[in-house]
């Protein structure tokens, strides 16, 4: 009797290490079969897809990683739009829906699906290099721009898509340059054929010299009037503007935390973002927009920045052409000590104590046209919230 039972347990222990070792292997053979053969192209299977090839998602994501290796990229946005209706909360289905767009030659909607995959979240590498390439296929190549070098930012150095980003950035800026360039030489010839066409032709034989003009400060000096021209110019030269500074290094909010504390009678309006933050790149025009409309004796709209390169938030506040001051809080430590500043963009209204008057959680659309009334209801839902939270 113990003779059996003991065979029956050896047979039920290598049953089951069997069982064990069928599962793992199944595991491996599905993430190999989904898993992307370099790149940002196509992104690798989440939790959710990799756990159980037999779930709704895990099937309809398999079917869309196929389908793109096969070429058939409209069999491919079938299956990723199916799985991210299943699962509307994973990132790497809108990733991938972003791309089968992208090779449908339908950029605008590629760029909607990018842009909700970062929303999600925002670590989605590939997700900017595909908003890169959607969006400068629509023709915003300023936002293009943005987006690439938001990939190039995040991206590991060895990663063989970082030298494809760069080589992007170069052409997307380069041509900028020279269109510039090649307007204003067309402009220099235009205004010389125009001044050949509206002279005045002599007539045949000697013409004689146009008279020569001395006014008391404007002598003419030796040499002639070719000897004033040369001065004239050399002059104009010296005394051209100089070109504009470029953005000061952003001031680290750790080093000045009296700049977000404003003085007696005024409120500061705090925007908490991030250059890789899709929602916050979103929400910067029409906020900057609204600033311009503020009373500044009563408000001043500060920005927060927590990239953790500030030399990269510089140059993305002047290639986006943010106007309103910024601080540097690298990877937001400052924000998440001082305000519990845990997503972003966040906005938040403080007075000269230094409290948060009314906090905005999400990008939202400042009304240009409607500032003063806009800021009362801010206040106003900030003060309601107060009371609710206060103990009895």
């Amino acid at each position: 009797m113990g003779r059996g039972t003991e065979v029956r347990r050896r047979r039920r222990s290598h049953l089951l290490a069997a069982a064990a070792i069928l599962t793992v292997i199944l595991a491996v053979g599905l993430i190999l079969e989904i898993a992307p053969s370099s790149g940002p192209k196509v992104e690798t299977a989440p939790r959710e897809a990799a756990s159980s090839s037999l779930t709704p998602f895990g099937e309809a994501f398999a079917r869309g990683i196929e389908a793109m290796r096969l070429g058939d990229a409209h069999a491919a946005a079938l299956a990723f739009d199916r799985a991210r209706a299943i699962s509307p909360h994973i990132a790497e289905a809108h990733v991938n829906l972003g791309f089968a767009f992208l090779a449908m030659k339908r950029p605008g909607e590629a760029a909607t699906a990018f842009d909700r995959s970062l929303t999600i979240n925002p670590r989605q590498i590939n997700a900017y290099y595909g908003l890169g390439e959607a969006l400068e296929a629509t023709g915003d190549r300023k936002g293009a721009i943005g987006a690439m070098r938001s990939f190039v930012h995040l991206t590991a150095e060895n990663d063989p898509f970082r030298r494809k980003a760069l080589s992007a950035l170069w052409e997307w800026e380069a041509p900028e340059e020279k269109v510039t360039q090649g307007e204003a030489d067309v402009k220099a010839k235009s205004e010389v054929v125009a001044v050949k066409d509206t002279a005045p032709l002599d007539p045949p034989g000697l013409a004689a010299p146009p008279p020569i003009t001395q006014t008391p400060d404007a002598p003419i000096p030796p040499g002639g009037m070719k000897a004033k021209s040369e001065a004239v110019a050399t002059n104009a030269k010296e005394e051209a503007p100089p070109d504009p500074p470029r953005p000061a290094p952003l001031l680290a909010i750790a080093q000045t935390p009296e700049a977000l504390i404003p003085p007696n009678g005024m409120i500061f309006i705090v925007n908490v973002w991030a250059s890789w933050c899709g929602p916050c790149r979103a929400e910067l025009p029409s906020l900057q927009a609204f600033a311009a409309g503020l009373d500044p004796a009563r408000y001043r709209l500060v920005g927060l920045n927590i990239d953790n390169d500030r030399d990269f938030a510089r140059e993305f506040i002047r290639d986006t052409g943010v106007s309103f001051g910024n601080f540097w809080d690298g990877k937001g430590a400052f924000a998440r000590e001082r305000f519990q500043v845990e997503s972003y963009p966040q906005t938040l209204l403080l007075d000269s104590s230094g409290a948060v008057l009314a906090r905005i959680v999400g990008a939202r659309e400042w009304p240009a046209g409607a500032v003063e009334a806009t800021m009362t209801k801010i206040l106003a839902a900030g003060r309601q919230n107060d009371q609710k939270e206060e103990p009895k």
